[in-house]
This record gives structure tokens, sequence and C-alpha cells, in this order.
């Protein structure tokens, strides 16, 4: 009975994860207001030419392959927020069903990986934003299942397949290089292929290494201590690693033991029973190397402020293949451990849906955000902005580049306005420093930041603010009250310049 029972139950587990998974797609974050990221994404995407998107892309961490593409997208679908974010979707449904078609012989195994890619949970926050993350984790899916076939097939074409698709990862987010590096390194040990086997792959990496120099400066310098707003990692952070992998709840932790304890049976079973562990050397090596990918991102964390969730993602692919092996191939508790684990990431996302399926519930989803104190200061009749971005990183970039952030809401609506974006260290961002500096321009604020913000910054007699933020950011407009002294200067030098 146990045996025909089990099937069904992961048929209709299977099922219910998959239109779970897709439910969310196209419920969460699609009325959440722009944030920061996604300000720069728009920004980038409607340059008017070739060269303003190259110099964009030399400042970014994010690389030419992404911003190159929404470039491109721009131009036919334009800049609105659907329209920027449509992209991520249809990426994050073509992952699904690339493993579903071309992940693998084994059918069952296939299914239970679209099943798991479907409904991870910290992928499917990413659905509905103008960033690059599921267009990589697109392409890291499509590098597992190349990599897989390159070493089962020993082919050469797949090898210069498996290239093409790291190349584009790592145009596409820098950190994408540590898993194609290791990887590579297995392909080589594992294939000894020969040089007229391997100089497409050559060819294709030499593309990308002409490249990275022209991004390198500003990686470099956003690794240096102060100039990034994340703070080094500590040993309270290695706890929350399982977190950051399989999403913010205590199933997380349950699928670490559950792996580890199904590992540790299945090698005490091959010490004293000589049963071989039932994974193949490609499989061990894909899953090593997501590993090892992992503890290198995080690792570096711990020495310079460089890391943040969102850079595991191009590992992920190869390790929610690897947790779908386990899985599968042990008949633990009837073998139902896979349903368990999509039962349980299902039931997460449902409670994600139902918390934010409310468009005003979304409204302040994202952090950072600034869309709406924009639409505040147009509503307002603002002349003059200057715009504060309270993070170090603002002072790597341009000010005319930060301007053209600061300005993307107002110009995208064809509002004009003259927009100024100024960096002030943290120390300096009294509210009578940027009540003074508004006031040499007759200009209206826009604060982003943190949680913390200028002390007193409502209470400025000149000005009525309005608070955008949540609980982790803050995000404050403030227009200049009528009738106030510098409010009739800027009145008339607006009158001067009509």
């Amino acid at each position: 009975m146990a045996e025909t029972t089990a099937p069904r139950i992961e048929y209709f587990v299977l099922a219910a994860a998959i239109l779970v998974g897709i439910a969310h797609r196209l419920i969460f974050g699609w009325f959440a207001p722009f944030w920061l990221d996604e300000a720069y994404t728009g920004v980038i995407a409607t340059q008017p030419s070739v060269a303003g998107l190259i110099q964009w892309c030399r400042h970014e961490m994010s690389g030419p392959f992404y911003y190159g593409s929404m470039w491109v997208w721009e131009r036919f679908a334009g800049d609105s927020n659907l329209a920027l974010r449509l992209p991520s979707l249809i990426a994050s449904l073509g992952a699904v069903v690339l493993v579903a078609a071309y992940g693998g012989s084994n059918r069952r195994e296939r299914w239970l990986w679209a099943g798991l890619t479907a409904i991870w949970l910290p992928g499917l926050l990413f659905v509905a934003q103008a960033r690059p993350q599921t267009l990589l984790f697109l392409l890291a899916t499509a590098q597992t299942i190349a990599f897989l076939r390159c070493i089962d097939t020993r082919s050469p074409r797949w090898l210069t397949i498996w290239s093409a698709i790291g190349a584009l990862m790592i145009l596409t987010h820098i950190h994408a290089a540590v898993i194609t590096g290791l990887e590579f390194l297995c392909i080589l040990w594992t294939l000894r292929p020969r040089l007229r086997e391997i100089w497409p792959a050559l060819a294709i990496f030499g593309c990308v290494a002409a490249w990275l120099p022209l991004q390198l400066p500003f990686m470099t310098g956003i690794l240096k201590p102060g100039a990034a707003w994340y703070p080094v990692l500590g040993v309270r952070d290695l706890w929350r690693v399982p977190f950051y992998l399989f999403g913010a709840n205590l199933a997380a932790f349950a699928i670490v033991t559950i792996v580890l304890g199904i590992l540790a049976t299945q090698w005490v079973r091959r010490r004293s029973a000589g049963i071989p562990l039932p994974y193949a050397r490609s499989e061990v090596m894909l899953t090593v190397s997501a590993l090892l990918s992992v503890a290198l991102v995080v690792g570096v964390g711990f020495l310079r402020p460089s890391f943040e969730p969102r850079y595991l993602i191009p590992y992920m692919p190869a390790l929610l293949f690897g947790l779908t092996v386990v899985l599968c191939r042990t008949h633990l508790l009837l073998s139902l451990l896979p349903s368990i684990v999509l039962a349980s990431w299902a039931g997460a996302a449902v409670q994600n849906v139902a918390t934010y399926a409310a468009a005003d519930a979304q409204q302040a989803l994202n952090p950072l955000e600034f869309e709406r104190g924009s639409d505040w200061l147009m509503h307002a009749n603002a002349h003059r902005v200057i715009f504060v971005w309270d993070n170090p990183t603002s002072q790597l970039g341009a000010q005319e580049r930060q301007t053209e952030v600061g300005a993307f809401f107002f110009r995208r609506a064809g509002y004009t306005v003259d927009v100024q974006a100024i960096y002030l260290a943290s120390d300096h961002q009294s509210a009578s420093n940027l009540a003074a500096l508004a006031d040499t321009r007759g200009a209206a604020i826009l604060w982003v930041g943190g949680a913390i913000y200028p002390a007193g910054l409502h209470d400025m007699a000149q000005f009525d603010c309005r608070d955008f933020g949540g609980d982790t950011s803050r995000s404050i407009a403030c227009i200049r009250k009528i009738g106030s002294a510098t409010a009739r200067v800027s009145a008339l030098q607006d009158r001067d310049r009509d």
C-alpha cells in the first residue's frame, strides 16, 4: 500500500508546489514601487546611446549582458515598472521549464528538481524586480545542465556550450566567476581535453577577460572598508547561511539536518557493507563546486565588506540539483522526503502571498524606495530637489550619475525639475545641514537611507516632510511650506527662469 500511496502523494504535492510557485510569481511584488536598485536599472536601460550604456556598466557590480539586454528590451517595451520587471518573470518561469524539459533522463528527479526550482522562496522574492537575479538564475540553471552533460558525455561540443553560458553568467554578475572557475577545473581534470577541443572555451573566456578590466576599478573600490553599506560578517552570520540558501524559516535548518543525516547513513552503509554511494562523478563535482563557491563568497565576507545573500544565486541551481538527488535516492520515511520539503516550501510561499496579496500591503515591501516620495514632490509642484542617498557607495560614482538616479522618476513622468545629487558623510547629515543646503538652492529634499535618519528632519519649520519608508529603511521627502522666505525666493527664481 505504501509503495502505491507515496507516488500519488508526491504527484499531488509536486503539482501543488508548482502551482503555488506560479501564483507567487504572478501576485507578489508587482504593486510595490520601484526601489533604488531598480531605479539604477531604469536609468541604464534608458540611456540614449551605447556609449552611455557602456559607461554605466563600468560602474556597476552587475554586468553588461543584463544591462545590454534591458537596454534593447526598453526600446520595444518602454520604461514603466511593469515593462522593466517583466523580463525577470520570463527568466524565472524559463528556469522551471528548462529543468522540467532538459534536467536529466530520470523523469522523477527531473520534475522534483523543477518543483524545488519553482518554489524556492529566496528566488521568488526577485521575480517582480527589475534586477539581474532571475536572469542569473536562469543562466546558472542552464550551466548546471550543460556541466552534467559535458562530464557525462565527455563532449567538446558540450564544453563549448558550457563555456558560452558561463561567460554570459560572468557578464551578468561577477560572482558567477567563482562557480564557473571551479567547474572549469573539474572539466579540465576529468576530460583532459586537447588544445583543439578547448580553444573555443578559451576564446570565449578571453572575451570576458577583455571586458573585466573596464569594470575592475569600481569593483575593487567597493571592497574597501567604509566604501560599502554592508558590514564585514561576524561569527553569528554563519547561523544565517541556511536562511540565505533555503529561506528564512525553520525548514532551512531541517533541510540541512536531513541532508547530512542521509549522507551519513549512506556513508556508513558504504563503509560497513560496501554499498556504493548512489551519485555519479559529475553530480558530486557539481554539488561540491556549488558548496565551495558558497564557502568562498561567505568566507571573503569575513575579510571584506563584500557579502549580500543575493550573491549566492548563481550557485543555487547546482545546490537545488544536489538537494534533489539526495532526497530522491533514499527510502527513508517511505520515500516521502521530497514531498515533505516541497510542502514546507509551498507553505511558506502561500503565507508570503497571503501577507502581501493586497496592493496596499506591497507599498512598503521594498527597501530604499523613493518612487512614492518623488511622486509626492511632483504633486507638490517642486521645481528643485536635492537628492541624498545615505550610503558611502554613492561617492564611488560621479555626481552626474547619482543625479540621473535621483531624477529617474521625474524624468520618466515628463516632469521638469532640477535635481542635484549630494553626497554627505553620515556624521554631516544633520537636519540643519540638509536644510541649509536646500535653502541655498531653494530646493526640496529627497533623502534615502537606512532605518536611522537625521534627527529633527520632520521638525524643520520651513519644510513639510513625509516618510515613505519602512522598518529597515527610510525614504523622506520634504517640500517647502508655502509662505516661507525661501519658498518665496524659489518662486521668484522660477518666474525669472520662465
